[in-house]
């Protein structure tokens, strides 16, 4: 489900935005995905009597508030900028080369920042699934 909905959510996005124009599209999707985690959250209190722990905000640092709003902050940017490039080029050429660089920095900030796991069949790998994919939106020549 999770692959299908990434697989298709551009081409809607896409859609629907052209029709309504990227800033009312950013302001009704995000209000309306707002009003879907209200409900979903109200029914995890009402039907599973599950609660909300908001108390662990006061072990935060003033650095946890930061990354907090640093999310926040480039999840708003990600999805302006997402809506305003997929409207300039085809879905199906747009999303192969942004996943590209996406793979490939995953992999670099895991490893210099995060001190995750380097292995050479994990190095092949990534660079592998980079070049098929660069192959596969190579323009030809006519």
């Amino acid at each position: 489900i999770l692959v299908l909905s990434w697989t298709i959510s551009p081409f809607i996005k896409k859609m629907v935005s052209q029709k309504m124009g990227m800033d009312e599209y950013v302001l009704v999707s995000t209000t309306v995905f707002f009003i879907f985690i209200w409900l979903y959250y109200l029914y995890r209190y009402i039907f599973l009597k599950k609660t909300l722990n908001f108390g662990v905000l006061k072990n935060f640092k003033i650095d946890d508030y930061a990354f907090l709003l640093f999310v926040v902050l480039n999840s708003v940017l990600s999805v302006i900028i997402f809506i305003k490039v997929v409207n300039m080029t085809e879905v199906s050429y747009l999303i192969p080369q942004v996943q590209c660089i996406i793979i490939a920095l995953t992999f670099i900030i895991g490893y210099l920042i995060f001190n995750e796991s380097f292995s050479i069949k994990k190095g092949l790998g990534i660079f592998f699934i980079i070049l098929g994919i660069l192959f596969v939106n190579m323009k030809t020549k006519k």
